[in-house]
């Protein structure tokens, strides 16, 4: 249960991770 839970938190780091490197690329746009 601790380990799914470690998993989860950590996919969804990655995916926020990934949404503010696309968020800084698109400031480096204007």
């Amino acid at each position: 249960m601790l380990k799914f839970r470690w998993e989860t938190e950590f996919r969804e780091t990655e995916i926020g991770g990934y949404q503010r490197i696309e968020m800084l690329r698109n400031l480096e746009k204007y």
